[in-house]
């Protein structure tokens, strides 16, 4: 356990690691407001289910979630629904605090765009505050909100808010538009 003490708050913060057997529940008695479970060997979402302190409830529970109680509780009761033992790591927190750690699972598939054939340009909303965007025929796009202020939004398959100085980088060959404010700018890389 460690303790992060400022003199006038203190954070206790513990990382255990268990493993659930097939089927079973397994109930840790630790003090917590906060928990976050950081690492999982769960295949599906409804895998493992929490129930916290002496609630009645049972909670499907995944990677990145990080509840916070008002009140402390004592108890942990983790229930593995599949035919496997599965291994969590997991974080049990009194006060309050994030933990923006990257968890990633899965499969990651990663590559390079070459840096040659590029296309790239920076544009500002006029008064419509629409600036169409035509990818057909490259393989990634990247666009970048070049406001320090405002949000613009990418309209393609899903919503996309790119908060200010932020970056849209993703393989996409299509058409779709960004919404912002007239003045507002924003830079956009093709890539082949």
């Amino acid at each position: 356990m460690v303790q992060i003490n400022n003199s006038t708050n203190i954070i206790s913060y513990n990382e255990i690691e268990v493993v659930v057997p097939a089927n079973k529940q397994y109930t840790l008695y630790s003090p917590y407001n906060t928990i976050q479970l950081l690492e999982s060997n769960a295949v599906h979402q409804d895998d493992l289910s929490f129930r916290f302190g002496s609630s009645a409830q049972e909670t499907p529970f995944t990677l990145g979630l990080n509840p916070t109680f008002p009140e402390v509780l004592a108890s942990l009761t983790i229930t593995n629904k599949t035919g496997a033992d599965i291994t969590i790591r997991l974080a049990l927190i009194v006060g309050d605090m994030k933990d923006n750690r990257l968890n990633v699972s899965g499969t990651v598939n990663t590559s390079t765009a070459p840096l040659e054939n590029v296309v790239a340009s920076q544009q500002t909303f006029d008064s419509t505050g629409t600036i169409p965007v035509d990818s057909t025929g490259y393989k990634r796009v990247v666009i970048q909100n070049a406001s320090s202020s405002a949000s613009v939004f990418l309209f393609t398959n899903n919503t996309f808010e790119l908060q200010p100085t932020a970056i849209f980088d993703m393989e996409l060959s299509a058409q779709f538009n960004i919404f912002g404010t007239n003045g507002q700018k924003v830079n956009i890389a093709y890539f082949n």
